[in-house]
């Protein structure tokens, strides 16, 4: 033995369900939930929001789901976790269902909610929706364009209507919430974030576009839409029914709003900087005072039959597609679309007693094919991805 050789360092893998249990829920979003937990979002009940929690530089009920995930030392787990939650919307008739991925900044995040999120609304019914986006950059950038854009309404302060006037003494980004569609020519001929992107900002925002071209989702650029800033980072999307019984100059219904908010954990006083991301779902239809009395309850961790292996984005992007056709077949298994290494994922699936590694990389993506690996023999099969939802059934009985 070497006594110079250099150690291999190992993973220590802690999962979310050894601090969080798994829980049922029984309350109006509980369709939205199952799919939510599926795609590996942990149930939390409502997140109880502090007087600390109440401050204007972010959403008190995303300050206090990173103030739990801190309290309940979700840091420890392996990283990234995904939360959901309902929030009740004060003074209006609703119920959001909240999905959050705290602890990775890559763009597949990203990539993930809005597919998460687009899933949940065609099983109530939304099936024509579109994506609209906007980028605004790291912290530079997004500090760059806000300088440009309250020099630009400063100049043009006579031109608005009195209560975007009025607006712009505190925050020039309420005038992106005006309807006069003299207020919106001004904004449209002022600067867009998009031309204050780094390049490292701009390439993120061509691979979440990329992938939601690769994953078949209609999505238009909006340059109104820039977020919470200073919480906001990057991503900043909407989702909107395709209605075409509505009338051509109404504003399509927002049925889910998200954004990435990198920045929210240090500005609120947290300690540091943790990378986040996250979506509010509005389900019209399910709109509701309250929820069923403690529609929560403890189960047991469903048994993952399997787990699913990537190598590079667009093997990322074609497992959240297979990831659908799993749970359309009623079919458990996990992944880690945040995760690089081909070694931490194996060691994961490893760790966790999974039987079943599905393999995706370049290859398989191009041939529309998976490697199925039965752990225990290693041995291993190439199977057509249409043909996988069968063959793993077979391999289960």
């Amino acid at each position: 033995m070497n006594p110079f050789a250099k150690e291999e360092k190992k993973r220590t893998y802690v999962d979310v369900e050894n601090i969080l249990p798994r829980m049922r829920y029984d309350g109006p979003h509980r369709r939205g939930i199952e799919i939510a937990d599926f795609y590996g979002f942990r149930l939390l009940r409502p997140v109880k929001i502090e007087r600390d929690d109440r401050d204007t530089r972010g959403p008190s009920e995303r300050i206090a789901l990173i103030r739990n995930y801190l309290e309940h030392g979700l840091d420890a787990c392996t990283q990234p976790v995904h939360l959901c939650h309902t929030v009740k919307i004060p003074y209006q008739q609703e119920l959001q269902l909240h999905l959050d991925v705290i602890g990775s900044d890559k763009s597949i995040v990203e990539a993930l909610l809005i597919h998460a999120a687009r899933t949940i609304l065609a099983e109530h019914g939304y099936i024509n929706t579109t994506v609209v986006i906007n980028s605004v950059g790291g912290k530079n950038s997004a500090d760059q364009y806000m300088k440009e854009l309250s020099s630009y309404c400063r100049a043009h302060m006579n031109e608005f209507d009195t209560h975007c006037r009025e607006a712009l003494k505190h925050n020039p980004l309420q005038v992106f919430a005006c309807d006069n569609p003299v207020c919106r020519e001004i904004l449209a001929q002022g600067p867009q974030s998009v031309a204050f992107l780094s390049e490292t900002s701009r390439a993120r925002f061509y691979e979440i576009l990329e992938g939601l071209e690769e994953l078949d989702i209609p999505y238009a650029i909006d340059t109104r839409l820039i977020g919470t800033h200073p919480i906001s980072s990057h991503t900043i999307f909407e989702i909107r029914a395709d209605d075409e019984n509505e009338e051509p100059e109404k504003e399509p219904a927002v049925l889910a709003r998200g954004e990435r908010y990198d920045y929210l954990a240090r500005k609120a006083g947290l300690g540091r900087q943790i990378p986040a991301a996250g979506v509010a779902i509005t389900l019209s239809r399910l709109r509701s005072t309250a929820e069923r009395f403690n529609p929560y309850k403890i189960q047991r961790p469903r048994e993952r039959k399997a787990y699913l292996v990537h190598l590079g984005l667009p093997a990322k992007r074609f497992t959240l597609v297979t990831l659908e056709q799993l749970r359309t077949a009623d079919i458990p298994v996990m992944t880690l679309l945040a995760e690089e290494s081909l070694t931490e994922q194996l060691q994961l699936a490893e760790f966790l007693g999974i039987p079943i590694i599905i393999i995706i990389g370049q290859k398989e993506v191009m041939e529309g094919t998976a490697i199925v690996r039965d752990r225990e023999t290693r041995s291993q099969v190439s199977i057509p991805r249409n043909e996988l939802p069968r063959y793993l059934k077979r391999m289960q009985r």
